[in-house]
């Protein structure tokens, strides 16, 4: 099985630190968010082994957006949106599994 490289989009980046500042600065609990932020990059990083053994999304606001490889995994109540193309992951957003039509 090969191992895949990531590649983290500049908008799954800022969806990450938005989620971090809403967690630490409105919420007021610091350790919480980077407890969070890590369980995302595991999550994210976990894909290099087993991205590719996750089915296709079916949601069709996604295959509309991304196209008919678009993959979906979560990390707690987080969607992490995905492509494998060649040996890359590319992570296209991360946001609230419950904002996925």
């Amino acid at each position: 099985m090969p191992e895949y490289r990531i590649h983290i989009s500049t908008e799954a980046e800022m969806d990450m630190v938005d989620l971090y500042n809403h967690i630490a600065y409105v919420y007021m609990a610091i350790s919480t968010a980077h407890k969070y932020f890590e369980g995302i990059l595991d999550t994210i990083e976990n894909l290099k082994i087993y991205g590719n053994s996750l089915a296709y999304s079916r949601h069709k606001s996604l295959i509309a957006r991304y196209g008919n490889g678009v993959k979906v995994t979560h990390y707690k109540k987080m969607a992490i949106i995905f492509e494998i193309i060649d040996n890359v992951v590319y992570i296209y957003r991360v946001m609230a599994g419950a904002l996925i039509q």
